[in-house]
């Protein structure tokens, strides 16, 4: 039994129905019938009648949360009593994997956000499964995360395993991206002998699972390649491609930001292929309408509309 299991059951009873309190609380509502479940097994009482009507307090269940009640109002005056220790302590965090499309929609987020007293703001980029892990760890509030068609399904069962979702955002066009000075910034067709003669930059640590070179390569209809540079951060795959004859694949770059870097994008001919973007969050948490998590997203949604 804990504190957030009484809060769910009078929430309950004041809302006098599952689904009013599950809404009200932000929660799934099978999330919140399994929690009251498990709540009523560990006292070994029945707290709520279930029918096709509706649910009715129990008598027993009445008695309980009278007495959990002065409980929960106990704790709701310990924690008032020490609000001053807890200052700056509303954190809202995001983990992303490494793209400057998340980036920019954090800073468009951040310049517009209104102010908010005792916030805490927090923007870090990692790898895929490291963002999943972030969220499921409940170190970030939001996990932002790139992949291409062929790799949901993984993406879906490795955050099944940990209770978690994948949101779909949007997508964008695969491209190549090299430096402006690259044999193919002029924007011509690449073939896959063309492709070889180049070295291909991605991150290391999607070179021990499926999310490695070979399929990135037959995602975008090229055979894998042979010659491979593993970095460890963004500015540092910028700065390879950027001074070395080394490709990615990614989305498309924006003028600012081809000439800030000092690089090229060149389209995927003959290639369906897609970069999507889309967020990690648990089951059971959902997001408000007007919360910090749901205006980064409609950023993210903005930001992505300059990338198509």
């Amino acid at each position: 039994m804990n504190l957030q299991h009484l809060k769910y059951a009078a929430e309950v009873e004041r809302c006098g129905s599952i689904n009013k309190a599950a809404k009200s609380l932000f929660i799934t509502q099978p999330y919140l019938s399994t929690c009251l479940k498990e709540l009523e097994e560990q006292l070994n009482i029945i707290l709520f009648k279930r029918s096709v009507q509706g649910i009715t307090i129990t008598d027993e269940g009445r008695e309980f949360l009278t007495q959990a009640k002065g409980l929960l109002a106990h704790a709701e005056t310990l924690e008032q009593r020490y609000q001053e220790k807890m200052l700056y302590e509303h954190i809202f965090k995001i983990a992303s994997v490494r793209s400057v499309v998340p980036m920019s929609a954090y800073i468009t987020f951040l310049n517009n956000m209104k102010p908010i007293e005792f916030a805490k703001l927090g923007f870090f980029e990692t790898g895929l499964l490291q963002t999943i892990d972030a969220v499921y760890n409940n170190e970030v509030s939001l996990g932002v995360v790139m992949y291409y068609a062929g790799q949901t399904d993984y993406i879906n069962s490795y955050g099944s395993i940990k209770d978690l979702e994948l949101y779909d955002v949007d997508s964008v066009p695969a491209h190549i991206v090299v430096s402006k000075n690259h044999d193919l910034a002029n924007g011509l067709a690449f073939k896959d002998a063309d492709m070889d003669k180049y070295p291909y930059a991605t991150y290391g640590d999607y070179s021990q699972s499926i999310l490695n070179v070979a399929n990135e390569c037959k995602l975008i209809g090229i055979e894998p390649a042979t010659k491979v540079i593993y970095v460890h951060d963004r500015h540092t795959l910028m700065h390879v491609l950027k001074t070395t004859d080394a490709y990615a694949i990614a989305h498309k770059f924006r003028k600012e930001d081809e000439e800030y870097y000092g690089l090229a994008s060149i389209p995927v001919n003959n290639c369906k292929s897609r970069v999507y973007f889309g967020y990690i969050k648990s089951r059971h948490n959902l997001i408000e309408e007007d919360s910090l998590e749901m205006a980064y997203i409609e950023e993210l949604k903005r930001a992505l509309q300059l990338f198509q």
